[in-house]
């Protein structure tokens, strides 16, 4: 399990189970919706937008797959991107 971050505090978890080459990927967070969240992916230097989280009944979360080689053998960092809500 692996903490996610907002700004300098700890906003929720990741859990990643193996399925073959793919990790599934359970981004559960206690931000209220307001404004858009992303859940970003750092691996050394490079940042990777792994979506956008959706509101459940007690905040956001975001399920998906990504590759398990991405990982190598480093430690990865998970945190929320905000960005503002717009009447698009």
């Amino acid at each position: 399990m692996y903490d996610v971050m907002l700004k300098d505090s700890v906003v929720g978890s990741v859990v990643l189970r193996r399925q073959g080459a793919y990790y599934l990927l359970e981004c559960h967070c206690s931000v209220h919706m307001t404004k858009r969240y992303h859940l970003m992916l750092t691996i050394k230097d490079k940042e990777t937008d792994l979506g956008l989280c959706v509101p459940n009944n007690n905040g956001l979360e975001l399920n998906t797959r990504i590759k398990v080689s991405i990982f190598g053998d480093n430690i990865p960092l998970f945190a929320l991107s905000a960005q503002e809500i717009t009447d698009d």
